[in-house]
C-alpha cells in the first residue's frame, strides 16, 4: 500500500482484490505512480481462482466469496474496489447492485477501448478459465457500442504453468511468440490478463508493429477518475 506522509492513518481510498500474489507489487507501483496521495490496500485470495480452475468455470459461490471481500471494504471505509482477476470478472456483475461502492473490473476499460477501435482483435490468454469471460466481455461491449467485432482468441499453452512455477522468462517467451505469430492476422493485440503485462518489454523488443493493449494501467486510469485524481 502507499506509505506517503499523511496517508498511513487515513481510511483506504481503494481496495484491490487479487487472486494472483505477484500482482500486488505491480499494482503497488502503479498506484504509487498514478494515484498520488491515495491509500490502497490489497487482498489476495488464491483459493478463489483455484476453485474456478478446478471446476472449469465460475459458480454462484464465487460471487458470494467476492461479496465477502466487498463487505470488508465497506467496513473499513474504502471508497472504491478494483477486482484484478479477469477470470472472476463476471462475478462482479452479480454483486455490484449489492453495494454502494463502485466495483471496477480489471478489464472493463481495456475492453471498451479495444471495441471502440473498430479493429480485428487478437486476444492472448494464458489461463484457460479466462477465455470465456474475455469472449463474453468483448461481445457485451460490442453490443453496447452497436458494433460488430472480429475476435481471434489464442490460448498460450504452458505460459500460465510456467509463471506459476516461477519460470517468468519462459512465460514471457511463450507470450511473445504468440503475439508475433498472430500479428499478421489482426490489427490490435489484447493481453487479457494483468499478469501478462510483464511480457510487454519482450513483445516490444521482438518488433511488434501493432498496438498491444493490457489491462493494469487502463484500469488504474478508471480508478483515478472514480476517486477524483487530478492525474487523468
Amino acid at each position: 500500500m502507499n506509505r506517503e506522509p499523511g496517508t498511513v492513518n487515513r481510511k483506504p481510498d481503494l481496495l484491490l482484490i487479487h487472486t494472483v500474489p505477484l500482482l500486488v507489487e505491480l499494482f503497488q507501483t502503479l498506484c504509487r505512480e498514478r494515484l498520488p496521495g491515495k491509500r490502497e490496500l490489497h487482498v489476495v485470495d488464491e483459493p478463489l481462482l483455484e476453485g474456478v480452475r478446478q471446476r472449469g468455470g465460475l459458480a454462484l459461490e464465487d460471487a458470494d466469496r467476492l461479496l465477502e471481500h466487498v463487505r470488508a471494504a465497506e467496513s473499513i471505509g474504502a471508497r472504491a474496489i478494483l477486482v484484478t482477476c479477469s477470470t472472476i470478472s463476471p462475478a462482479v456483475d452479480r454483486i455490484r447492485n449489492r453495494t454502494s461502492l463502485p466495483v471496477l473490473k480489471i478489464d472493463d476499460a481495456m475492453v471498451q477501448k479495444a471495441v471502440a477501435m473498430d479493429a480485428r482483435l487478437g486476444v492472448c490468454v494464458t489461463n484457460p478459465t479466462t477465455v470465456e469471460p474475455t469472449r463474453l466481455a468483448l461481445s457485451n461491449e460490442a453490443a453496447r457500442q452497436g458494433k460488430s467485432v472480429k475476435v481471434e482468441l489464442h490460448l498460450v499453452k504452458g505460459a500460465w504453468d510456467a509463471l506459476a512455477a516461477g519460470e517468468a522468462g519462459a512465460h514471457d517467451r511463450l507470450v511473445t511468440e504468440a503475439v508475433v505469430r498472430i500479428q499478421p492476422k489482426v490489427d490490435v493485440v489484447i493481453l487479457a490478463q494483468a499478469s501478462m503485462l510483464r511480457s510487454m518489454p519482450a513483445i516490444l523488443a521482438a518488433g511488434c508493429r501493432i498496438p498491444v493493449l493490457s489491462t493494469p494501467a487502463l484500469a488504474i486510469e478508471e480508478v483515478a477518475k472514480v476517486l477524483g485524481s487530478s492525474e487523468f
